[in-house]
This record gives C-alpha cells, structure tokens and sequence, in this order.
C-alpha cells in the first residue's frame, strides 16, 4: 500500500515536470526586458552614450554633493586586524 502510494506520488511529481507551454516558455523573461525598455527615459540615447558627461553642473555643486557623499566615510585610514593562526586537529 505504502510503496503504490509513493509511486503515485512520484508519477505525479514527474509529469508535474512536464512543460505543455511552449508559448511560456519561448516568451519567459521577455516581459522583464520589456518593462525595462519602457523604463528606460530615451532608448537611443541609451543604446548610444554620450563620450563626455552632460555640462549641466558646475564644479563648485560637484564639490558640494561629493563632500556630502563623503561626509559618512572616515578619513583615517583602517585598522589592521591581526589574528594568531590556530589550527585544530581532530577531535583533540
């Protein structure tokens, strides 16, 4: 009784498996790249970036936002951690 109950359970499981959705699964993921097209502000200029950044700040506002930026990192630099090698052999 056990043994046909788990092989019907495994019957199920297997055939489960078994994908009759041919049209999912030629479609799986396209509708990500598709969300993330749309998302995207101009696809061309996307496709093409520009080799120098856009001029619509000045050095001074750079200044300010990377002092803001680095305001939270500290300026010294980080301690070493130094730990003695132990090593465990077994159950000793």
């Amino acid at each position: 009784m056990t043994r046909t109950i788990l092989t019907l359970l495994l019957a199920a499981a297997l055939v489960g498996c078994a994908s009759d959705y041919a049209q999912v699964d030629a479609a799986l993921g396209k509708s990500q790249a598709q969300m993330i097209r749309a998302q995207t502000y101009d696809p061309q200029a996307a496709a093409h970036p520009p080799a120098l950044a856009p001029a619509h700040a000045d050095g001074q506002r750079l200044a300010n936002v990377l002092a803001e930026h680095r305001k939270d990192v500290p300026q010294q630099a980080s301690k070493q951690v130094s730990q003695t090698k132990q090593f465990d052999v077994g159950g000793q």
